[in-house]
């Protein structure tokens, strides 16, 4: 019995501390990019960053070989996209003009937000 509750305390601990390091990685990184943001238009910021992810995602899609079944769903692909590069746009502009911990505590109010009128459309 008290191995259970040692074993339970530890997950419990492990938790917090992945909660912690996971707030510190994220004020780094929104300082990072609010560093980077401020001197590169967010415009041109949000296109480099699509085009990366784009290079990386078909460099494994390609491996795959398997056939496209997106165009019966290219509608929510469209939305999916669209609601991405919105997104990353209002948090690069937002970067620009505020400091980077107001514009992260924006992100997590903002984003469930809108995850869920996202799902209403």
């Amino acid at each position: 019995m008290e191995y259970a509750a040692d074993r339970t305390q530890s997950k419990y601990m492990i938790g917090v501390a992945a909660l912690i390091l996971s707030a510190i990685l994220t004020a780094l990184s929104q300082v990072y990019y609010g560093n980077r943001v401020q001197s590169v238009h967010p415009f041109l910021f949000t296109g480099i960053s699509f085009f990366i992810t784009t290079c990386y995602f078909q460099w494994f899609a390609r491996k795959q070989r398997l056939p496209y079944y997106w165009r019966k769903a290219i509608s929510p692909l469209v939305k999916l996209n669209l609601s991405s590069a919105l997104t990353f746009m209002g948090f690069y502009y937002a970067l620009k003009y505020i400091e980077p911990a107001i514009v992260s505590s924006l992100e997590m109010g903002i984003g469930p937000l809108f995850v869920i009128l996202i799902t209403l459309f």
